[in-house]
């Protein structure tokens, strides 16, 4: 018992001082988001990145953007100050408000909440908002689901882990530079493996909202599915399994259909990006056909 309660100490201080050490490194780059001065330079884990700042177009000077980072995010925030607000306009090169020019790539319901909600601040805090409240629902979520597994002895070497991954790596480092929406996808996981270990398809269903945020999640989502109502041993199981499915699916389809004309926008958009991107690197679309690599991780179950 005694030398149980010694390594709980060592561990507790060892989170301290790499917690301590996270909020030495966060301050600059936070301080960054917000005012642009160039302080993430001075963070003692470097990004994996360069970093893309807000250019100073016209746009950018109205909402205090210029020379700020988290350039992501600026997908969703300039499209929401269009009044009223289009968003077909944000799926098109020609017409986005993005200071880049790049069409959105999230979908209509995504851009109405931001509208309403984090895109009414000034550029920099809404930015910061966003990535502080990635982190809190990804770390709620995670002890919420050691709680209810019962492994919640597990969670504060597995949290220090977690936030040395996304607070004091390069990687972690860029991923809050370039404000983007990762986090969701982990979400979606999360939640996911919950529905599955518990059976409970109210799991599913908040699987559900946090993967269209981000639809990358959605390969790997219809691979587990897959896998999980095949590898069924009875037809209650079979049951209720495919109603875990259904319940999931029809989150996604009723978020589509509530803004039915941008939603053929947005995935037309898709489509297209998606068939005309140029591999690169390790890419296997460099020696296959894109349709075909496109294809394979619905394939792979």
């Amino acid at each position: 018992m005694c030398n149980e309660k010694f390594w709980a100490r060592i561990l507790f201080l060892f989170a301290l001082v790499i917690h301590v050490s996270i909020a030495f490194d966060l301050y600059p780059l936070y301080n960054d988001i917000v005012y642009g001065d160039d302080s993430c330079a001075t963070t003692n884990v470097s990004l994996r990145y360069w970093t893309m700042r807000v250019p100073k177009t016209t746009l950018a000077l109205e909402y205090k953007a210029d020379n700020r980072l988290s350039a992501d995010f600026a997908q969703i925030y300039f499209p929401a100050k269009e009044k009223p607000l289009s968003l077909s306009n944000a799926y098109s090169s020609s017409t986005s408000m993005d200071p880049w020019h790049r069409p959105s790539r999230y979908a209509p319901f995504i851009h109405f909440v931001f509208a309403k909600t984090f895109c009414n601040l000034p550029y920099g805090p809404a930015s910061l908002l966003h990535i502080v409240l990635q982190s809190v629902l990804f770390i709620a979520s995670l002890a919420f689901a050691f709680k209810v597994l019962n492994i919640w002895s597990l969670f504060l070497p597995s949290m220090v882990l977690v936030d040395v991954c996304l607070f004091l790596s390069p990687v972690g480092h860029s991923w809050i530079e370039r404000g983007q929406f990762s986090l969701y996808v982990g979400l979606s996981y999360l939640w996911l493996t919950m529905a599955f270990i518990t059976q409970k398809h109210r799991y599913a269903i908040i699987s559900a909202f946090f993967s269209y945020v981000k639809w990358t999640s959605f390969p790997y989502i219809f691979v587990a599915y897959a896998v999980y109502i095949l590898s069924s041993k009875s037809n209650k199981e079979l049951k209720n399994r495919i109603i875990s499915l259904t319940l999931f699916a029809g989150v996604i389809l009723l978020l589509l259909l509530s803004f039915p004309k941008d939603t053929f926008e947005f995935i037309n958009g898709l489509r297209l990006q998606e068939l005309s991107f140029e591999p690169g690197g390790l890419s296997l679309g460099r020696i296959v056909p894109l349709p075909v690599v496109k294809v394979l991780p619905f394939c792979s179950y």
